[in-house]
């Protein structure tokens, strides 16, 4: 099963619910799309919680003010999506961000370009 579609759809139903709360199972990969969400303001909070020897994370959304107008996985597990520096694309004309998983971990694709550093395009959210 792919965590971060699970991660992606429950965001994009939740938003549409207009429900603030949503659970997911915790990997490496799901808290590090968290946390640079919520480092660029799209999430309120999260938070990681254990039940039953099984680890999930508990995201907050701002459903009032609601800051992700979408989101988008763009690589998928059957297909990978790499760029180098110089060719990161830009989400609705730099207002959105793209998540990037690089050699030095997570990060925005403003963050790679300024480190001049590539990986693979995970996500787009506006």
């Amino acid at each position: 099963m792919d965590l971060i579609a699970d991660l992606i759809a429950k965001i994009k139903n939740n938003i549409n619910a207009k429900i603030p709360v949503l659970n997911v199972q915790a990997n490496k990969l799901n808290t590090n799309l968290c946390d640079v969400m919520k480092k660029e303001g799209y999430i309120v909070d999260y938070k990681i919680t254990e039940v039953d020897k099984k680890k999930f994370i508990d995201v907050t959304l701002n459903i009032k003010k609601n800051p992700i107008h979408g989101i988008k996985q763009v690589s998928k597990s059957s297909l990978r999506i790499y760029t180098d520096s110089k060719e990161i694309p830009k989400v609705w004309n730099g207002l959105g961000i793209s998540i990037i998983s690089t050699s030095k971990g997570v990060m925005t694709g403003k963050q790679a370009a300024i480190e001049n550093l590539g990986g693979e395009v995970i996500a787009f959210v506006w």
